[in-house]
């Protein structure tokens, strides 16, 4: 990792964007359902660079929350139920912690 230097601001997400762990507590699916979602749609994503505490510059991926919310409901609304999951062509057997129909 790089040391920031003191002088650099912090950087904001672009709008429209957010994490992974926000997608993922937004819709109930997994990080690796959250990532697979976004490659079978072809969902924009970026990277945004930020200072963690200790002062360092990391860098985290970000996804286009607009098209990523509307490829999920296409998804759920097209998946059949097995059970307590759920399956869809492009995203296999997956779980959605708190879905109801």
């Amino acid at each position: 990792m790089l040391k920031q230097s003191s002088k650099s601001k912090k950087s904001t997400i672009r709008e429209g964007y957010a994490g992974y762990r926000q997608l993922k507590a937004k819709t109930g699916l997994s990080d690796d359902k959250c990532r697979n979602l976004v490659n079978a749609y072809q969902i924009p994503t970026d990277t945004h660079e930020f200072i963690t505490p200790d002062g360092l510059l990391s860098r985290r991926a970000i996804v286009a929350v607009e098209p990523f919310m509307a490829a999920f409901y296409r998804v759920m609304e097209e998946a059949e139920p097995r059970g307590t999951r759920w399956y869809h062509p492009k995203m296999g057997l997956f779980q959605v912690i708190g879905w109801q129909r």
